[in-house]
């Protein structure tokens, strides 16, 4: 009766009882299951939109290092587009790559031009994807918005479907849950967990786990220290020891754990570097 009462309700807001099956927790899903067609279309359009984008992102952040400025990219930057047109001008290297970008192409601009016509470009196509925002019209300033984040994780998802399973919310994504769907599962895994011991353990215990997504250890490096978090470090080192000890170091855990240990210090997904 209460299942019954429950869809009634749902299904005049557009939504519908599911669960993953036929044992388990009951949770709110759209009414209308995509279709294959709807899943290759969006699939084909999130890869147009990484092939397109994630080359401008990467050019603004090896523009940032070699202004001296934090390589990573973080909502809430700001950038100036004559700053950007200026600096570029002024290095061969830059300028080079921004030719390359066969989207920000334009034979209708001279030689003298090209350069500032094409950041123009790239700044108006960034804006439109909204991962900038212009904050100051008249001195044309913009701001990158949240939607920078974690550009590094598409290395890991290759332009391939993903689920993303949540666990560890009390009442909500059981910890047993989560680990019975993957268990049943026969695809491979990312694992992605805070940078901890206790994220590391149990990203070592994940099945078929492809790999560990963590940003550059580089990149890493200097998020941690940062942000200092030495309590995300010290809260299960004791515990979690020695199985990452156990690890191999040519693996994608030991080199992090190696990391880690010489830091001693964690850090939680909110704070990863962004690219």
């Amino acid at each position: 009766m209460w299942q019954q009462q429950a869809q009634e309700w749902l299904s005049a807001v557009g939504y519908r009882l599911a669960r993953l099956h036929d044992e388990g927790a009951f949770f709110m899903a759209y009414d209308e299951s995509p279709t294959n067609d709807t899943r290759t279309r969006i699939r084909e359009e999130l890869k147009t939109v990484r092939h397109r984008l994630v080359p401008y992102v990467g050019f603004f952040n090896l523009l940032r290092e070699a202004q001296g400025s934090d390589p990573q990219l973080h909502a809430g930057d700001v950038v100036w587009l004559t700053e950007i047109s200026e600096a570029v001008r002024n290095s061969s290297a830059l300028e080079r790559r921004l030719a390359d970008m066969r989207e920000l192409a334009d034979n209708r601009v001279t030689d003298s031009t090209a350069t500032v016509s094409r950041v123009q470009k790239m700044f108006k196509i960034l804006e439109e994807a909204g991962y900038l925002q212009q904050t100051n019209e008249v001195s044309k300033g913009y701001t990158f918005t949240g939607k920078v984040d974690y550009q590094w994780l598409a290395g890991f998802l290759k332009g391939r479907p993903s689920l993303a399973v949540f666990r560890g919310a009390p009442g909500y994504f059981r910890t047993d849950v989560a680990n019975e769907l993957l268990v049943q599962d026969h695809r491979p895994v990312l694992a992605f967990f805070d940078f901890d011991p206790k994220g590391l353990s149990m990203a070592a215990s994940v099945p078929r786990r492809e790999a560990l997504c963590l940003p550059p250890l580089d990149s890493l490096e200097v998020a941690a220290k940062g942000q200092r978090r030495k309590d995300l470090y010290l809260g299960s080192v004791e515990v979690s020891r020695p199985h990452l000890q156990a690890q191999p170091e040519e693996g994608d855990v030991g080199p992090a754990w190696g990391l880690m240990k010489r830091l001693e210090m964690g850090l939680d997904q909110e704070h990863f570097p962004f690219i």
